[in-house]
């Protein structure tokens, strides 16, 4: 697939023009673009709800990198999502599972690798505060450590 800028539209036969053109119209419909003309240059923009959409495939790829080294650091997830979001809390729960994180309670999650940027945009994602969803780096877990250092197969 090719960048958007990497196109030559001069170039494009017709059934191309026609298929871009249908892509675009359908984003608008859906009200997920919106164009603007300045200076007789065209700018694509997402709506609001174009980037809501949007950030739902970034989770759907959303990985966390293992580095060469590991930090003998530990990200801890901790979060007290009420009942009556008990939806987004099951997702969420899901995407740590995803993501590698082993539960030591069902409100305490851990990893060993950086995470940071990627609980933000879960937080976000699912429209929590730090009211409910806390993240701690440490490098103490107590007994735990010898059974996840294996687990995740550290050194």
């Amino acid at each position: 697939m090719r960048r958007l800028g990497d196109i030559n539209f001069k170039q494009l036969n017709y059934k191309d023009k026609k298929q871009i053109s249908d892509v675009f119209s359908y984003l608008k419909r859906r009200e997920l673009i919106n164009f603007q003309t300045k200076n007789k240059q065209v700018y694509i923009s997402l709506t609001k709800n174009g980037k809501k959409l949007a950030k739902h495939y970034q989770i759907d790829e959303l990985t966390i990198a293992k580095p060469k080294k590991w930090d003998s650091r530990w990200r801890i997830l901790m979060f007290d999502i009420p009942d009556e979001r008990k939806i987004k809390r099951e997702a969420l729960r899901g995407k740590l599972k995803q993501l590698d994180f082993t539960m030591i309670q069902k409100s305490v999650w851990l990893h060993p690798f950086p995470c940071y940027d990627e609980l933000e945009m879960l937080k976000e994602f699912f429209g929590f505060t730090n009211k409910n969803y806390l993240m701690i780096e440490t490098k103490n877990i107590g007994h735990h450590a010898t059974t996840l250092k294996h687990s995740y197969k550290l050194s």
